[in-house]
């Protein structure tokens, strides 16, 4: 479960917008349980690009996988090696 998920299963607020920013490495969510203008809003954050000195094994891989939900997502927050 993804740290969006656990803020609209289980706690019952609604994704009131996403912004992503892949240019910059990183995707936002806004949550809340009402509209931006009367409620309160949380801004969670996503952050790509991440870089390991040691090799992606596929352990590190499940521990930084991206559960962003976005249509361009390639699934992980790891920066690839060069």
């Amino acid at each position: 479960m993804c740290i969006r998920d656990s803020y609209t299963n289980v706690l019952g607020m609604k994704v009131l917008r996403t912004n992503d920013r892949p240019e910059q490495k990183y995707s936002l969510a806004f949550v809340g349980y009402g509209g931006e203008a009367s409620d309160a809003v949380l801004e969670l954050t996503y952050n790509y690009g991440i870089v390991l000195s040691e090799p992606h094994t596929a352990r590190l891989k499940k521990i930084w996988a991206c559960r962003c939900g976005s249509p361009k997502c390639t699934g992980t927050m790891l920066q690839p090696k060069r």
